[in-house]
């Protein structure tokens, strides 16, 4: 029994302390003024704010200008990675695809929405185009460059017989590995 008060009064007390001290201090705090009365703001004031709220409009204005014509950038990356054997070698090759789009922020939402449902069509494309790659094109920047140009030029060829007008704006590869 001697145990059981004796870890009561350790685990109890100091809780007990505690919430006393909290109770006494908060019914001596007495708050500037009551939250609820409603307080009335001088005229200058609520001149103030109004025309500080017409200067906020304007600019506002302006900025929705800009974030709807102003170009910007936007990739869209490839689900697929390219995948294939470097020929006369034991050698693998794996690279991922992305495009850059420039263009308005209304426009790049719609653009991005039609990227991914052409995406089923357009992966096949990029992966015709790797089937052949030798290693001089693998291997060096300038080979990796030209295969990028050709790529963003048949891309873009392709969407205008689709009906749409070319938008990609490059084609970049994001990772490489040599195997």
């Amino acid at each position: 029994m001697n145990n059981k008060v004796k870890a009561g009064l350790l685990y109890g007390l100091p809780t007990i302390i505690i919430f006393g001290l909290f109770m006494l201090g908060h019914k001596f705090i007495n708050p500037e003024h009551d939250r609820l009365e409603q307080l009335e703001a001088p005229t200058e004031v609520i001149e103030q704010v109004t025309t500080s709220k017409k200067n906020d409009d304007l600019e506002n204005s302006r900025s929705n200008d800009a974030l709807f014509g102003v170009p910007e950038y936007r990739y869209f990356s490839f689900k697929k990675s390219m995948t294939g054997n470097i020929p006369n070698s034991t050698k693998l090759f794996s690279f991922d695809v992305a495009v850059s789009l420039l263009e308005s922020s209304l426009q790049i939402t719609e653009l991005m929405t039609i990227l991914e449902e052409l995406e089923p069509q357009i992966t096949p494309m990029i992966l015709e185009q790797t089937t052949g790659m030798t290693s001089d094109i693998l291997l060096t920047e300038d080979g990796r460059t030209a295969w990028k140009l050709k790529m963003k030029q048949i891309l873009n060829v392709t969407l205008e017989k689709w009906g749409y007008k070319g938008f990609i704006h490059t084609v970049e590869i994001t990772s490489f590995i040599v195997s």
